[in-house]
């Protein structure tokens, strides 16, 4: 029997559901509107394995899901840039992304593999270039560097700040990262074959950090009650 259909649908559900109660039940949190574009990201990832498994079109949902999830690092970095007032230009962030996104939408030959699993989708993706093997690998140093800063900066405000209610709020973020990374990790050690899932095995551990995501926009507005202002 193959569960990935149903596991597929019910994550994206959650995280679409977290992604509408936050701009409303959350209203003074800073951090609502990203957070929620966040998780719709995430959502819709899910929903892409589930039209998948459904209608076996590769063509369409295996560039649907890599164009989503090559957004998330971007907004990881946007978000707590957002949150901390960073003065940068923003839009920058996803330059990469959008560059990698084009040559999904428009490669004639960039869906290789899709197909859904027992309870993974394996996908591979081909650049169509003679320059495939660098773009890989910019590729991963992107999505690597983009996470690993947006928690390096989160732990630097954390180390800065006084306020212990603030530090808490401020560890969210890397520890998301962790609950959704760690357990990925340990599954290619241990199935080295789940290597070719890799984004189909993050994604479902990102419901965890969709949880982390929700509850600390959450402890944002009731801070932000608490003091009578934005936090």
């Amino acid at each position: 029997m193959c569960f990935t259909p149903t596991v597929s649908l019910v994550t994206a559900i959650t995280e679409f559901v977290f992604a509408g109660i936050m701009p409303f039940a959350f209203s003074r949190a800073r951090l609502k509107n990203i957070f929620a574009f966040f998780l719709f990201l995430l959502g819709f990832y899910q929903f892409t394995e589930f039209m998948l498994c459904t209608t076996g079109n590769a063509e369409v949902w295996v560039r649907a899901g890599y164009i989503t999830y090559s957004l998330l690092p971007a907004v990881s970095v946007h978000a707590v840039w957002n949150y901390f007032g960073t003065k940068a230009y923003r839009w920058l962030l996803y330059v990469i992304p959008a560059f990698y996104s084009v040559i999904a939408l428009f490669s004639s030959d960039f869906v290789q593999v899709g197909s859904c699993q027992t309870i993974f989708v394996l996908t591979k993706v081909f650049y169509s270039t003679s320059y495939d093997t660098a773009l890989t690998l910019v590729y991963i140093a992107y999505y690597f560097f983009f996470i690993v800063f947006a928690c390096f900066f989160a732990l630097k405000k954390y180390m800065q700040e006084k306020d212990v209610e603030k530090k808490k709020l401020y560890l969210l973020l890397p520890l998301g990262v962790l609950l959704m990374s760690v357990p990925t990790f340990i599954l290619m050690v241990v199935f080295p074959n789940l290597n070719f899932m890799f984004p189909s095995v993050l994604c479902h551990f990102a419901l965890l950090l969709a949880i982390v995501t929700f509850v600390g926009v959450y402890w944002e507005h009731k801070l932000a009650e608490k003091t009578g202002q934005s936090v």
